[in-house]
């Protein structure tokens, strides 16, 4: 796991966001 394309810290406020 170099770097993941979606991250794994924050996505779940982040979806909402985006």
């Amino acid at each position: 796991m170099a770097h993941p394309k979606r991250k794994i810290s924050k996505t779940r406020r982040d979806k909402r966001r985006t």
